[in-house]
C-alpha cells in the first residue's frame, strides 16, 4: 500500500455546513410571524376597548350621582341608588382589571414566540443580526429587548408593574370600592374615625389583592422555561 491509498483510506472530519431556511419554511415563518402579530394587535384593541367601557360607565356614573344628588339632596335616595350603582362598577372595574393581566401575560409569549421566528431567520441568514433592533431569544432577556427596542432591561422589575394600566385601572377600583363601602357605612349611621379607618382598610386591602394578581402573571411568565435562550444564540 503506497502513501497515496493510505491518505485517501483516511477519514477526514469537515465542518457541517449551515442548513439554510428552504423557501418553503422561511414562507411559513413568515406567515406564523404575521400570525403572531395579529394576535398582539387583536390583544392590545381589546384592552383599549375594555378599558374605554370601564372609563365611560365610570364617567357616566359620576354624572348619575350627581344628578340624583341634585334632585334628593344626598337623601335616602341618592344612597339607594349608589348603593345599586357601586357594585356594577367595581364588577366591571375588577373584571376589566383580570381580563387586562391576562392580556400582558398574552403577549409577553407572543413575543417570546415571535423572538423564536427571529431566531430561524437568523439561522437561516446570519448577516442580518446586526440589523435587528428587538430580540432572538426567547428568554426573559430577549423579551425585555423586544419591548425596550434593544435598550438594557430595567434591575427593578416591580417597578414595570408598577406603571402598566392595569394598576392604573386596580387603582380605581380601589376608590370606588371605597367610596361604596363608606356609603354603605354612612348609611348605617357610622361617622368620624370608624369611616376613615373602614375606607382605609379597604382601599389598601383591594390593592394589594389586584397588585398581588399582576405580580403572580409577572413572575409565571419569568418562570417559563425558555426553549432558545440567550446562552445558545
Amino acid at each position: 500500500m503506497n502513501e497515496i491509498d493510505v491518505v485517501s483510506e483516511t477519514p477526514i472530519e469537515l465542518p457541517e455546513p449551515r442548513v439554510g431556511l428552504s423557501d418553503q419554511g422561511a414562507h411559513f415563518l413568515s406567515s406564523e410571524h404575521w400570525s403572531l402579530v395579529a394576535a398582539r394587535s387583536h390583544g392590545w384593541n381589546e384592552s383599549f376597548s375594555r378599558v374605554s367601557v370601564f372609563l365611560t360607565t365610570l364617567s357616566a356614573s359620576a354624572v348619575a350621582l350627581a344628578l340624583v344628588a341634585d334632585a334628593s339632596g344626598f337623601g335616602d335616595q341618592f344612597s339607594v341608588f349608589a348603593l345599586v350603582l357601586f357594585p356594577i362598577v367595581l364588577f366591571l372595574g375588577v373584571a376589566t382589571h383580570a381580563r387586562l393581566v391576562q392580556i400582558n401575560l398574552e403577549d409577553v409569549y407572543l413575543v417570546a414566540a415571535m423572538n423564536r421566528v427571529r431566531r430561524a431567520y437568523i439561522d437561516g441568514a446570519p448577516e442580518i443580526r446586526e440589523y435587528l433592533t428587538t430580540g432572538v431569544s426567547d428568554d426573559e432577556s430577549g423579551v425585555w429587548t423586544t419591548y425596550l427596542l434593544g435598550r438594557p432591561h430595567p434591575r427593578r422589575h416591580w417597578l414595570q408593574v408598577v406603571v402598566t394600566t392595569p394598576t392604573i385601572v386596580a387603582t380605581l377600583n380601589a376608590v370606588i370600592a371605597t367610596a361604596g363601602i363608606g356609603a354603605v357605612v354612612k348609611y348605617l349611621g357610622g361617622s368620624g374615625l370608624t369611616l376613615v379607618l373602614i375606607c382605609m382598610a379597604t382601599f389598601l386591602t383591594l390593592s394589594a389583592g389586584l397588585f398581588s394578581l399582576q405580580l403572580r402573571a409577572f413572575r409565571m411568565a419569568r418562570q417559563t422555561v425558555p426553549r432558545y435562550p440567550l446562552e445558545t444564540n
